[in-house]
């Protein structure tokens, strides 16, 4: 694994790059897969180039999607032969370019009996496909004594991308924690863009059928033979599944939607915190009595109620008729990344705040500009706003206060 600079000084250096799809993420499906391949990125070129070749010598446009050889799909009419012409020139083009493959697979069994249900109902079989696929990219890594960090890129059309932003910030997490897990920064881009996104779709198919115990269908056959000894599978591991979920619940407490529900996991430790952190303020009923509460700074981000309860999101021993005001802050520190969504195609790039330097010009996938005017200013704002930060972050490292910003939260009303 050679280093080099990647496209684009905005973006972090990286020789290795791991391109994922998904195939089966439903519980509908025997088996959920995330797969696809590890390349560097000085092969990445002449992949993309070749890939748009093998399409155009078989009549095939862009993009190659594997449910499309579906019986009255648009490549549902191509023959057995020709098809296993395509497959065979795919095929070695993944083998010749590829630093390796991988695969995480997952059952949905697997996925329910060690997942609690407050945990499934944020962080979907396929985002944890993708953590499990993390971990095994982190072991081949270390495997390799590759020491850089690997990028991950992935379909932009996916409808659970959030869950796997969940699981991105929580690996940047521990990172930032001193638990190196080679997590580079997190991109989303339309496969119908890029050959080796396509690629990938290939090797999650291929994954699926065989881990769901079906033969290939004829004409790929030659799909079979990507699985080699290069090819790398994170098995199912109950203690895996033990780790991650425990830190997806210190991961999803930061996430607004995922507090109420996961509330109850940890009551204790968070009323500890609470009464550690917590600051007296006034809250006017519907009736005009004014009454003290506490601000709740923790998990839920609800309020105490002076005596008649501890967490007013919890909805026990409320002052009938009060308005209750749920309060959320967030510190500096719990700032881990930077993320930049352009509005002309949704596309997402994300960048690890110890890594940024400088904004991205363009969209990466349609290549909007972002800044059509003031481009200096608005970069060199944004810079300083970064050294802010970690300015401010170094000095209450330092000092004997905690300092916190307070974001605008939905108010709601007790019956």
């Amino acid at each position: 694994m050679l280093l080099h600079n990647s496209e684009s000084s905005t973006n972090e250096t990286a020789a290795v790059r791991l391109y994922l799809d998904e195939s089966g993420t439903d519980e509908s499906s025997p088996q959920a897969v995330v797969g696809g391949l590890l390349i560097n990125y000085s092969h990445y070129l002449n992949f993309e180039q070749t890939w748009d070749e093998i399409l155009a010598d078989h009549g095939i446009t862009p993009p190659l999607h594997m449910k499309e050889f579906g019986k009255d799909r648009r490549l549902g009419a191509i023959s057995r032969c020709c098809r296993k012409e395509l497959f065979v020139r795919v095929v070695e083009l993944i083998r010749s370019h590829r630093v390796g493959t991988l695969e995480a697979t997952l059952s949905p069994r697997e996925y329910v009996d060690n997942l609690p249900k407050p945990i499934r109902d944020h962080m979907s079989i396929y985002g944890m496909c993708f953590s499990v696929a993390a971990v095994q990219n982190h072991r081949l890594a270390e495997t390799a004594n590759y020491q850089g960090r690997i990028p991950f890129i992935m379909d932009a059309g996916n409808p659970y991308a959030e869950h796997v932003r969940i699981a991105h910030r929580n690996f940047l997490q521990l990172q930032r924690e001193g638990g190196s897990l080679h997590a580079g920064g997190l991109y989303f881009d339309d496969d119908a863009e890029f050959g080796v996104l396509q690629a990938a779709d290939v090797i999650a198919w291929g994954v699926r059928r065989i881990a769901s115990g079906l033969a290939m269908p004829p004409g790929m056959e030659p799909i079979q033979d990507l699985f080699d000894s290069n090819h790398s599978r994170a098995d199912f591991k109950a203690e895996w599944m033990k780790l991650l979920t425990e830190t997806f619940i210190k991961s999803l407490k930061d996430d607004p939607l995922a507090r109420d529900s996961l509330h109850c996991w940890d009551y204790r430790r968070a009323r500890r915190r609470f009464l550690r952190r917590s600051a007296p303020t006034m809250v006017r009923s519907t009736s005009g009595a004014v009454a003290t509460t506490n601000h709740c700074r923790n998990i839920c981000g609800g309020v105490s109620v002076g005596r008649w309860g501890w967490c007013g999101i919890r909805r026990k021993g409320v002052i009938p008729g009060m308005t209750v005001q749920t309060k959320c802050f967030i510190e500096l520190s719990d700032i881990i990344a930077l993320r930049f969504d352009c509005k002309k195609c949704k596309a997402s790039s994300v960048f690890p705040l110890e890594e940024f330097r400088d904004m991205p010009q363009i969209c990466p996938n349609c290549e909007q500009e972002f800044v059509g005017f003031n481009e200096n200013v608005t970069k060199h704002t944004i810079r300083e706003f970064i050294k802010a930060t970690r300015a401010v972050n170094a000095i209450t490292e330092k000092g004997q206060f905690l300092f916190s910003m307070e974001i605008s939260a939905p108010a709601t009303k007790t019956n």
